[in-house]
C-alpha cells in the first residue's frame, strides 16, 4: 500500500508524527516534538498535535528525556483519548497562536462547544488555512 503523505509539517512543540525506516516500510513508532523540527519535514508523517496534556509531556521530558531523543528510562502510555469529531474541538490546531505553550489549549472543548456553529467552522477553517499555506511553501 502507498506511503502516507507529508501534508502537515513540524511547526511547533507537541507535533505527533509516525516514525519509519524508509519508503515502503510501516511500523507503529511515533514521536512527540518538544520544538519545531523543520528538518524532519518530508521525512516523517505528522499525524496531529497534542491538544491537551503538553504540561505532562514536558514533565516526562524533564524526568526521562535525553539530548539524543531516546528516553533515559521507559515511558509508557497507558491511557489515551479518542478524537470523536467536532464535539471534541477542531481536528487540529496548525496555528501556534491557538495553543498555550505552557499548558493546555487556549480553546477548551467546553469553550469550543459554546461557540455558535459558524464560529466553530471559522476556527476549523482558520486551522486548515495555515496547513494549506505551509503546503504552498514546499
Amino acid at each position: 500500500f502507498p506511503d502516507e503523505n507529508f501534508d502537515m509539517q513540524f511547526i511547533q512543540d507537541g507535533d505527533v508524527a509516525l516514525m519509519n525506516s524508509g519508503p515502503s516500510t510501516n511500523n507503529s513508532q511515533f514521536i512527540i516534538t518538544f520544538n519545531a523540527l523543520t528538518p524532519l519535514n518530508r521525512n516523517y508523517v505528522v499525524i496531529g498535535t497534542v491538544l491537551k496534556g503538553m504540561r505532562v509531556i514536558k514533565q516526562i521530558e524533564e524526568e526521562a528525556g535525553s539530548k539524543t531523543g531516546a528516553p533515559m528510562q521507559p515511558v509508557r502510555i497507558i491511557n489515551c483519548g479518542l478524537y470523536r469529531g467536532l464535539q471534541d474541538g477542531p481536528p487540529f490546531f496548525a496555528n501556534p497562536d491557538l495553543l498555550d505553550r505552557y499548558g493546555e489549549t487556549r480553546v477548551s472543548e467546553a469553550d469550543f462547544l459554546a461557540l455558535k456553529p459558524e464560529e466553530q467552522e471559522k476556527l476549523v477553517e482558520a486551522s486548515k488555512a495555515v496547513v494549506s499555506s505551509t503546503k504552498a511553501t514546499k
